[in-house]
């Protein structure tokens, strides 16, 4: 996959995400529409196989420091998850 599909990719991934993330703080929802919206997005992420989820967790949720990966995963194998799991993420959201 070339960079700008990759960058492309975590861009979508993150304005979704970012989204959702707007809408929790302080558990808060506006609405029904907010509340559906954080509810696609958690039961999406709910459908990913466990490694994945924690990646995207903790790569836009949790906002951890951007080399928390380190301690668990080679360079290419991190990348390599974290792709599939956006991947993943994004057909299953359907955007």
């Amino acid at each position: 996959m070339k960079k700008e599909d990759f960058t492309t990719t975590r861009k979508l991934v993150e304005y979704i995400i970012n989204m959702r993330n707007k809408r929790v703080v302080g558990n808060v929802l506006n609405d029904e529409q907010e509340d559906k919206l954080v509810s696609m997005v958690d039961t999406t992420l709910s459908l990913l196989p466990k490694e994945e989820q924690e990646i995207i967790k903790n790569e836009f949720i949790y906002n951890l420091p951007k080399n928390w990966w380190q301690g668990y995963y080679s360079k290419t194998t991190y990348y390599r998850i974290k792709q599939a799991a956006m991947e993943k993420f994004l057909n299953l959201i359907r955007v």
